[in-house]
């Protein structure tokens, strides 16, 4: 079973391609889901923020505030990046214990992840390939404004937090360019998908057809 990782900058559009291989059948882990599940129902997690972070997150119940925490790590990359460091590994463990999982069913040839900082989070040593999702900065800037209702400053600021694209690019095993249309992209990642997909059966000694 080959474990492939999806990424790309802001905007670039991992949720559209991962919406085209989702109609393949095969399962896909989302890292920003598992991360947001953890931070509820992860005694661990839930300590290690109480303690770092300040009590103006919790809501009445005591329970963390999703949309007071996601304000102030908007605002504040250093809390953000504060914030990352605590879920980050309990991700990466929960991961492993999928790729295990499905592995022992042997059910699927392909398992994806899809999360924005597969390299920065040293993810990728978990992976078999890459793929990068790439685009012109100019479009991801519309794309994010469009989609968030947000200010041109706050993309690019956003954008100058990340890793450069361009890094990515260099690092990935296979790159999806999305700078076309839909039907574009659909080409593009049936291409890639085919091309595992005939990786996966070789590494299996099954036969293509």
């Amino acid at each position: 079973m080959l474990k492939v990782g999806i990424t790309g900058g802001i905007g670039s559009g991992k949720s559209a391609v991962c919406k085209i291989i989702e109609k393949f059948g095969n399962p896909i882990l989302y890292a920003d889901d598992i991360a947001k599940e953890l931070l509820f129902t992860n005694d661990a997690v839930k300590k290690r923020i109480r303690y770092e972070f300040d009590e103006d997150i919790y809501d009445e119940k005591g329970s963390i505030d999703k949309k007071k925490l996601a304000k102030l790590i908007f605002f504040d990359s250093k809390l953000k990046t504060k914030l990352e460091n605590i879920v980050h590994p309990f991700v990466i463990d929960y991961v492993k214990k999928q790729f295990k999982k499905f592995e022992s069913s042997n059910e699927y040839k392909i398992i994806f992840l899809e999360a924005a900082l597969i390299y920065e989070s040293g993810v990728d040593e978990l992976l078999d390939y890459v793929v990068v999702v790439n685009a012109d900065q100019e479009r991801c800037i519309n794309r994010v404004i469009e989609r968030d209702k947000t200010s041109r400053d706050d993309v690019l600021g956003r954008i100058n937090a990340q890793m450069d694209p361009k890094q990515k690019v260099e690092m990935a095993d296979f790159v999806i360019h999305n700078n076309g249309d839909i039907n574009s992209l659909n080409t593009n990642v049936e291409f890639i998908y085919k091309l595992l997909l005939k990786i996966s059966e070789t590494q299996n000694g099954l036969k293509s057809t």
